[in-house]
C-alpha cells in the first residue's frame, strides 16, 4: 500500500485513515460505552473473516405505514443517517428496483474519506424491503440488507433489520475491526432514532392519514438530530 505523501489536500486513503483511526481513538473504545437508544431492543454487530453482520430488532413508536415511508424516501436519506452527503437515485433494469446512490464521508480532523454506495432496493411482500449493494459501483464487495416491518398494536412499528457486508476497502486487522463495530453501533443508534422521530412527524402533520412528502416538513425534521 501506498505511504502517506508529505503533502496532501486533506482526504487520504480509506486505509491510510483506518491506521489513523487505531492509533487515535483505540483508547477512547477501551474506556467508552455507546448508549442504545430506548426503541432498540436487540443489537448485534459481528465480524467473520472480513464480512461484517448486523441484526438489529427495533420497537418504533410511529404507524407502519410512516416508518416506510420514511425509509423509503431515498432522495433525502440524509435525514436518518448524517454521515450520508449526498443520495441520489439511477436508472434500474429491472421493474420494481430502485437503484439508489449513497456517498458516505466520515473525517478525523483532517483525515477523511469517503465511500461510494449503489444499492438495489425493492419491495417484497408486505412490509419487506430489500436491498443488494452493486459492487462494481460501490465501495464494496458484496452486501445486502433486509427490513421486515410489522405492525405492533395500533400505532407501533417492529423492525427486525439484517445485513451483510464485505468492505472493498483495506480494513487493519483486530482492532481495525472494532473501531468499525463500534462506528456501526453508534450509527445504527442514531439512525432508528431519526426514523422514529421522522416517522412521527410524518404521522402527526398527515392529518387524514395519507402519507405526505417528508421533504414538506423540512423545518420539522431537522430536528430529529438522534
Amino acid at each position: 500500500m501506498d505511504m502517506v505523501a508529505d503533502s496532501y489536500d486533506g482526504e487520504l486513503p480509506a486505509g491510510n485513515f483506518y491506521w489513523c483511526l487505531c492509533y487515535c481513538l483505540f483508547p477512547l473504545l477501551i474506556v467508552s460505552r455507546i448508549t442504545c437508544a430506548g426503541q432498540l431492543e436487540s443489537i448485534s454487530i459481528t465480524e467473520v473473516q472480513g464480512e461484517y453482520a448486523t441484526r438489529i430488532v427495533a420497537l418504533i413508536d410511529a404507524p407502519v405505514e410512516y416508518v416506510l415511508g420514511v425509509i423509503t424516501d431515498y432522495k433525502h436519506i440524509y435525514r436518518i443517517n448524517p454521515s450520508i452527503v449526498e443520495s441520489e437515485l439511477l436508472p434500474a433494469g429491472d421493474d420494481g428496483v430502485t437503484r439508489v446512490r449513497s456517498r458516505i464521508e466520515h473525517c478525523l480532523y483532517v483525515f477523511c474519506f469517503g465511500i461510494e454506495i449503489v444499492e438495489d432496493v425493492e419491495l417484497i411482500g408486505d412490509g419487506n424491503l430489500l436491498a443488494t449493494i452493486v459492487p462494481e459501483l460501490s465501495s464494496f464487495e458484496s452486501g445486502n440488507a433486509m427490513w421486515h416491518l410489522r405492525p405492533f398494536g395500533d400505532q407501533r412499528t417492529r423492525i427486525q433489520y439484517r445485513a451483510n457486508f464485505r468492505p472493498g476497502f483495506f480494513i487493519p486487522p483486530v482492532i481495525g475491526s472494532l473501531i468499525i463495530k463500534s462506528k456501526l453501533r453508534e450509527e445504527f443508534t442514531a439512525s432508528f432514532t431519526r426514523i422514529e422521530c421522522n416517522a412521527r412527524i410524518m404521522a402527526r402533520n398527515d392529518r387524514d392519514k395519507l402519507l405526505v412528502p417528508v421533504a414538506r416538513f423540512s423545518e420539522d425534521h431537522e430536528g430529529c438530530t438522534g
